[in-house]
């Protein structure tokens, strides 16, 4: 009666609930595959991260790779759309549209950024656990993820009174747009996705840059407006979005687990022996597609595997 069954992969062939693992922030790449030990803060979810080196280069404000990591944590912290929840006993609990942004933004919690507030005029209030103090970022703008533009860009000024562009989103369309003299930062950075990847685990490129007042005073107007288009508001939204999405700086990458649903692999080969044909559909990179069609027994060391990828130009 059944000749083939159609099925997604997220949340279906997994739990949908991510665990933050591992990261690269500028050269430097880190988390192990041990499972954390560590002592994580009330309310904090979604992060299983373990690895000494990080913590060395991030107790030490003279490390090297400091500044790079600061800068990936707080964009952990502001790049987000998180609802806080704050519950009697004074803990903060994080709400997310997305399992991915929750995981990313406790990771930042967990690091020693955390994200506490947001002020009566939306802007975005991060408590630094190192200093103790409360960093205001004004919320300038939200460019907003879709599956089409694959990134989320947040336009804020932060406390030194910078405006900055921060995005977070798929490698395909960041890498693109980054300025050039980057070379060797972004085949690093690929290397270490392209390892994230052969271990099923989910990515993420994050970059920013330092936006002109009077660039962006310009931008502002002419994003408002392509707001208040009824006509054709998402189209001029995006040719908006491109005038400032684009000669960013590399900051890093994250990559996250999705874990497999609990018999996933006994229930496919099930299947596959009852001669059903099972097609899965992911957006995730090949490599990580590949490895989670062996781990939940999709695919086997038997079956010729054609990989079919069509290059495509901007």
């Amino acid at each position: 009666m059944v000749n083939y069954i159609f099925s997604d992969k997220t949340g279906t062939l997994t739990q949908n609930v991510m665990d933050f693992k591992k990261f690269t922030a500028g050269y430097e790449s880190y988390g192990t595959d041990e499972k954390s030990t560590a002592e994580y803060e009330k309310g904090v979810t979604n992060v299983d991260f373990e690895d000494k080196k990080f913590w060395e280069h991030w107790n030490d404000e003279n490390s090297a790779n400091y500044k790079k990591l600061e800068e990936f944590i707080i964009i952990l912290a502001v790049c987000q759309s998180i609802i806080i929840e704050k519950k009697k006993d004074g803990t903060i609990l994080y709400n997310a549209n997305s399992p991915d942004e929750l995981a990313l933004t406790n990771a930042a919690r967990h690091f020693g950024y955390g994200y506490i507030d947001r002020d009566a005029n939306g802007n975005i209030v991060v408590h630094n656990t190192k200093t103790g103090k409360d960093l205001l970022f004004e919320l300038l703008n939200v460019i907003e993820f879709n599956s089409a533009r694959k990134r989320m860009t947040v336009i804020v000024r932060n406390p030194a009174g910078k405006i900055l562009c921060i995005t977070k989103g798929a490698d395909s369309h960041i890498i693109p747009r980054l300025h050039l003299g980057q070379e060797d930062l972004i085949e690093k950075t690929n290397e270490a996705l392209q390892g994230f990847a052969e271990d099923g685990l989910r990515t993420l490129i994050l970059a920013q840059k330092e936006v002109d007042e009077a660039f962006y005073a310009d931008w502002k107007k002419e994003f408002l407006k392509a707001q208040l288009n009824a006509m054709n508001r998402e189209r001029e939204m995006d040719k908006c979005a491109e005038l400032i999405e684009q000669d960013y700086t590399l900051i890093g990458s994250t990559a996250i687990e999705d874990k497999l649903q609990e018999d996933v692999g006994d229930t496919i080969s099930f299947i596959r022996k009852a001669t059903i044909k099972l097609w899965v559909l992911t957006g995730d990179k090949i490599e990580t597609a590949i490895n989670i069609g062996f781990s939940c027994k999709l695919l086997d060391q038997e079956m010729e595997i054609l990989i079919v990828d069509e290059e495509r130009t901007r």
